[in-house]
């Protein structure tokens, strides 16, 4: 029960990876658009940037949990490669409590953050007037999963004893 749960939060941390990339999409297309619109009517769009910029703060949160899961985030890979196997297990549980720590501490204040520009009607200041409640709780979504995806390493170095090392093979 434990491994299926860990798949789940693996799965979904994968679809909010390809929700990112969809957004990476988007904002090629507004992009674009904006070129071409300066291009051929020399004026701005006026909302590609500041949907550009909703949906950038979108991918980099959203895609974290993924990164996390298949060793794409930086980190000093040198420490963990050296040491032998359980001390390595040990440094690697320590550095993702930590992390799950300050994690909770971004989800807890973000959140905070969302609910009071959600309880205040608080909105851009661009033409759209977008309800900034709506991009942020993207990104806040994004901390969720990298929360939980922090969760799961925990448990698979911890309780399943999986290793995390390069040498040793990747948690799927």
């Amino acid at each position: 029960m434990l491994v299926r749960a860990l798949a789940v939060v693996d799965g979904a941390g994968l679809w909010l990876a390809r929700l990112a990339a969809v957004l990476m999409a988007v904002i090629a297309i507004l992009m674009l658009g904006e070129i071409g619109s300066r291009f051929l009517f020399r004026r701005s769009l006026g909302v590609s940037w500041e949907l550009a910029t909703y949906c950038m703060a979108a991918v980099i949160s959203l895609a974290a949990a993924d990164t996390l899961r298949t060793g794409g985030h930086v980190r000093v890979g040198i420490l963990l490669e050296t040491l032998p196997a359980p001390l390595a297990r040990v440094c690697d549980a320590v550095a993702t409590a930590l992390g799950l720590l300050i994690v909770l501490f971004m989800l807890s204040a973000f959140g905070d953050f969302v609910l009071n520009a959600y309880q205040r009607g608080t909105r851009s200041f661009q033409p759209t007037r977008t309800p900034l409640w709506i991009p942020q709780s993207l990104v806040l979504l994004g901390l969720g999963m990298l929360w939980l995806q922090l969760l799961a390493r925990l448990i698979r170095v911890t309780v399943l004893g999986q290793s995390m090392r390069a040498d040793e093979g990747r948690a799927p």
